[in-house]
């Protein structure tokens, strides 16, 4: 995917259990983390906080 400089995004990402490859659940509720940035380069990295 070819992002646009100066363009907003927004990317998702939910916590995964590495053993079985399920999301992962506390108290029935998943992990999940948004985070809307705008494009300021053509190569960079976005931090993704899960909080939990």
């Amino acid at each position: 995917m070819i992002l646009a400089i100066g363009k907003e995004y927004t990317i998702k990402g939910i916590l995964m259990d590495k053993n079985t490859g399920n999301p992962l659940l506390i108290n029935g509720e998943q992990f999940i983390a948004i985070k809307t940035f705008i494009i300021s380069a053509v190569n960079g990295t976005i931090d993704l906080d899960f909080t939990f």
